[in-house]
């Protein structure tokens, strides 16, 4: 099992809660999001609300480098009784950061491990 120290999540997540607070966020319109949207009837401000309500524990993997640059956090969050998929990163955009979430799905991989937080 992978460990990662609190103190190094937490600052991301403060920020992603942070941005969440003033909307800027964007999810990628992939097929499976959409679906998973539609599926569970949820709209942006419910997205808004889980990225509000992100804590270190939520953390699924250690970060994972993106070939663009930067790194794609994986958290998993319950959003009503189903267990979500969370990929996201901060991104700079015109001089502003915003939340660029990849992946906002069921988790399809419910009985994978956690990383342990230490």
């Amino acid at each position: 099992m992978f460990k990662i120290k609190k103190e190094f999540v937490a600052p991301m997540v403060s920020a992603v809660r942070e941005l969440a607070d003033k909307n800027q966020y964007d999810l990628v319109p992939r097929v499976k999001n959409l679906i998973s949207m539609k599926r569970h009837r949820l709209h942006y401000p419910d997205i808004k609300k889980a990225l509000q309500s992100l804590v270190p524990e939520d953390l699924y993997k250690e970060p994972v480098r993106d070939t663009m640059g930067g790194a794609f956090w994986v958290f998993k969050k319950v959003i009503d009784s189903t267990p979500f998929y969370i990929k996201l990163k901060i991104v700079d955009k015109e001089y502003e950061k915003y939340v660029k979430l990849m992946s906002f799905h069921e988790d399809e991989f419910m009985n994978a491990r956690r990383i342990r937080l230490v």
